[in-house]
Parts: C-alpha cells; sequence; structure tokens
C-alpha cells in the first residue's frame, strides 16, 4: 500500500473514532424523566423535597444499594446557603433476572427519591434552586448501559418567620 493510501486509511480511522462518542450519544434510548414539585420550608424545620422518577417501559436502573459490581442510583445535590441537605432515602428495590447474568437489584416504572431539606434559624427568605445530579446505570432485559447523570432541580422557598404556621 502507497504511503498516501495509509495517510488517508489512518485519517478515516481517525475520524470515525472521533465521530464514535458523538454517534453513540445520539442513539442512546432515552430511559427516564426526572421531576421534581417544589418546596417551601420555614426556619427551623425541615421538609421532605420529592424527586420522581419514571423510567420508560423495558427498561430498569439500578437500585440504591445495588447489584454487587454495579452502580447505584445516586441523587447528589449541590449546597446552598441557609439550606441544610439531609441524605436522600431511596425506595425499595426490586429484583430482575438478567439474561446471562442473574438476579439484579433495580427500581423500574415511577419510583420517589425522599430528601431531608432545612432551613437554618437564621435564613433568609426567597426562593433558592438547588441543582444536582441523579447518577443511575440503566438495563434493558439482555444488556446494561454505561452510567449516566441526568441534572436535577428542586425549587425551595424559604417563608419568612412571619409567615409561620
Amino acid at each position: 500500500m502507497g504511503r498516501l493510501a495509509c495517510i488517508v486509511l489512518a485519517g478515516a480511522c481517525a475520524a470515525s473514532l472521533a465521530a464514535a462518542p458523538a454517534q453513540s450519544r445520539q442513539t442512546r434510548p432515552k430511559v427516564l424523566d426526572v421531576a421534581a414539585e417544589p418546596v417551601e420550608v420555614i426556619p427551623g424545620r425541615t421538609v421532605s423535597a420529592r424527586v420522581t422518577v419514571t423510567v420508560v417501559k423495558g427498561f430498569k436502573v439500578q437500585a440504591n444499594p445495588p447489584s454487587e459490581g454495579l452502580i447505584a442510583t445516586t441523587l447528589s445535590m449541590e449546597p446552598s446557603e441557609g439550606l441544610h441537605l439531609g441524605a436522600p432515602a431511596y425506595p425499595k428495590s426490586k429484583v430482575f433476572a438478567l439474561e446471562g447474568v442473574g438476579d439484579l437489584l433495580v427500581y423500574d416504572g415511577t419510583f420517589t427519591i425522599s430528601l431531608p431539606v432545612s432551613a437554618a434559624r437564621v435564613a433568609t427568605p426567597g426562593t433558592r434552586t438547588l441543582k444536582g445530579t441523579l447518577r443511575y446505570q440503566a438495563c434493558d432485559d439482555t444488556t446494561c448501559l454505561l452510567p449516566v447523570n441526568t441534572p436535577v432541580t428542586i425549587e425551595v422557598s424559604v417563608a419568612a418567620v412571619s409567615q409561620k404556621r
């Protein structure tokens, strides 16, 4: 093979490798939707923010805790001034038999993750947007996909002290 043919072949290989990640991102199936209702918290008190996850039919996501060697579904939120975030509470898992692998602990359908949110007694009233990510690994009946992160936002309204109920 001539020198020019080698250069063209090498360039074509490099171009196809560079395009592969973009193609795999474009062809990755939609696996879930995430939503969170706004919450209101009174300074000095705690409320439970609820993140609702709806998994597309035909898929499951790894539970928390997951089966050995797999990636747990985890909710991670960034700190926000005047608010304290507790540890997320995950639902009870289901058992799913993955062909060739065995039983996995998973979530499917619609499930909720609860997140305790407290406002400091001296928290300034107003609305804050908590930002974070839901990290999950999804499987269908035969294959597990690579783990991904999906953005999550929760609107938190800190009430004025005079609004105490």
